[in-house]
């Protein structure tokens, strides 16, 4: 921004803001300016001092600024925190870029950890995740694009002390030109720098403390290999990677001691490694061998049993679901048939698995054996194969929720069900304008969080009908108690006085007076309390 007097030609700058100006508002005695930036923040500034008076973030995504509802071709990797679900927990760029038309940000890689609060609509925190730039111009002196690492998963153990990250960064195919100048895109496709790290919370300084950076969990032959998937064992300090290599590794954290020093005498300290893993290799019937493009796992809701969802091979191998002891990390079970297509997304709840793929979504019941297709996108030409379709289940109201993302006949389509999982009837249903990014569920309330490519955050609550029914119960008790017990006090206190008329008269024609002030509703329906003592005081006074 550059203020420009126009009399004496003097220019002063204010650079190095955080992301690119969008817009601004000059206030109305012309003593402080409104700038809005390009990461969903706004500054207020003073015009002598050009010194920010006050600053307001928003959810620090990529937003569509033009407001078109297109079906957007990536998700977002956002978490709730488990002991405090409101707030959020998302993976957010460093720096946001617009393109020449200024109708839309550019895509960025995301490789800053955002905690926001959903329920006052603040930021409280912003933490990098990755190796940043830390000047704001995205081209190197030779002119190639500065591409910053992007964070692909993020999870969190149960009582929210520890947390896990994997980013990944790709140099640029002009980079590794010299290497080899016929393919410089496939050799930098084979130098990707894939890292996870273990990060423990720290309350003192309310931030995330790295404590163990492991340099590529997953490898091949000559170069490491991408994770497919990341997951916490619920009840348990561990985590669970997949990678492309067809190898899943448990992840735990052990005790750190310096060596020629006494453990009695040393801080306690921790780092993780690998406790264990199984090797998918012979399940997949795959004589050449080659990398996995995508797969989906997901824990019980008891941490014992990891359900591992792999794309097609063959024909024998439709379908394929593997059940692993987590305790052992040994393969228990092994289904065909569950579900079409490509893998998304996978979760459990109780006994059943439901599973997301890029040609339905499917319900396991793992004890019975019987598998129920509840939605189909056959029909539907989704843009996305691996991002067509977001789940998320809630134990509390043992539901499950589906946003589906695509386009048919040319024409964009999003949708919200929730489902009911024992009867899988639709207890919800909704048609969104923009495409969905992020789907979560809150296990306290039983809601389900939907953020959508605008930036928009929306709460749906599914409330149990039995739990409604005797909630409206108890109000009426409770009502009925709060109507006999000033009927007995007004009633106490009018025998206290002299006796001028019969007393059960006056008994019946006091409770009939209150029975019209009260009536039978309900507790939360009840006028405000002022309006209320009025009423019984004029009901007292005519009788």
């Amino acid at each position: 921004m550059v203020l420009w007097q126009l009399d004496t030609g003097r220019k002063q700058f204010l650079p190095h803001l955080s992301s690119p100006i969008c817009n601004i508002v000059v206030s109305t005695s012309g003593s402080s300016y409104v700038i809005k930036l390009a990461d969903n923040s706004v500054m207020v500034m003073s015009t002598r001092e050009l010194q920010p008076l006050a600053t307001i973030t928003g959810l620090q995504l990529c937003p569509d600024m033009g407001g078109r509802a297109e079906p957007s071709k990536s998700s977002v990797v956002a978490k709730l925190h488990p002991q405090q679900p409101e707030r959020l927990i998302v993976a957010v760029p460093a720096s946001h870029q617009l393109t020449q038309n200024q109708h839309g940000s550019q895509p960025a890689n995301a490789a800053v950890l955002q905690t926001y609060d959903i329920r006052a609509n603040s930021h409280i925190s912003r933490q990098a995740l990755a190796r940043t730039n830390a000047t704001t111009l995205s081209v190197s002196p030779e002119g190639s694009q500065i591409v910053a690492p992007d964070v692909k998963h993020m999870d969190i153990v149960h009582d929210a002390k520890w947390l896990a990250t994997v980013d990944s960064w790709v140099p640029h195919a002009k980079d590794v030109e010299a290497l080899d100048r016929s393919s410089p895109k496939s050799i930098a496709a084979l130098r990707p720098e894939i890292f996870l790290k273990f990060w423990k919370w720290d309350a003192s300084s309310d931030t995330w403390e790295l404590v163990t950076r492991i340099d590529g969990p997953h490898f091949a032959e000559n170069h490491q290999s991408t994770v497919l998937g990341l997951a916490s064992r619920p009840g348990a300090h561990e985590f669970a990677t997949l990678g492309s290599d067809s190898v899943i590794r448990f992840w735990c954290p052990t005790a750190k001691y310096r060596s020629g020093l006494n453990a009695k005498d040393q801080p306690e300290q921790s780092t993780w490694k690998c406790r264990g893993l199984v090797d998918l290799k012979g399940c997949l019937d795959n004589a050449q061998a080659s990398p996995l493009d995508t797969a989906s796992m997901s824990f019980s809701e008891d941490g014992s049993v990891l359900a591992v969802c792999l794309p097609s091979t063959s024909a024998a191998n439709d379908g394929l679901v593997l059940l692993i002891d987590a305790r052992n990390c040994a393969v228990h079970y092994r289904r065909t048939g569950v579900f079409l297509g490509n893998p998304c997304s996978t979760s459990f709840l109780g006994s059943h698995l439901i599973v997301a793929s890029t040609h339905s979504v499917a319900v396991w019941d793992t004890v019975d054996d019987i598998v129920k297709t509840i939605q189909s996108s056959e029909s539907v030409d989704l843009p996305g194969a691996g991002n067509s379709q977001l789940i998320a289940v809630n134990a509390r109201t043992k539901s499950l929720a589906i946003a589906t993302r695509g386009s048919k006949r040319g024409k964009n389509r999003f949708q919200i069900n929730i489902y009911d999982v024992p009867s899988f009837e639709v207890v919800f249903q909704e048609t969104l304008k923009i495409s969905p990014v992020a789907l979560l569920s809150d296990s306290y309330s039983g809601d389900y969080i939907v953020i959508d490519s605008a930036v928009g955050v929306q709460r749906l609550g599914c409330m149990d009908k039995a739990s409604q029914k005797s909630q409206n119960n108890q109000s009426r008790e409770v009502t009925g108690q709060i109507d006999s017990g000033l009927a007995s006090l007004f009633t106490r206190g009018q025998e206290r006085l002299p006796a001028q008329n019969d007393e059960d008269t006056d008994s019946s024609a006091q409770a009939k007076g209150l029975a019209s002030v009260f009536g039978d509703t309900p507790a939360y329906s009840l006028p405000a309390i002022g309006v209320l003592f009025r009423n019984v005081v004029q009901t007292l006074g005519s009788t």
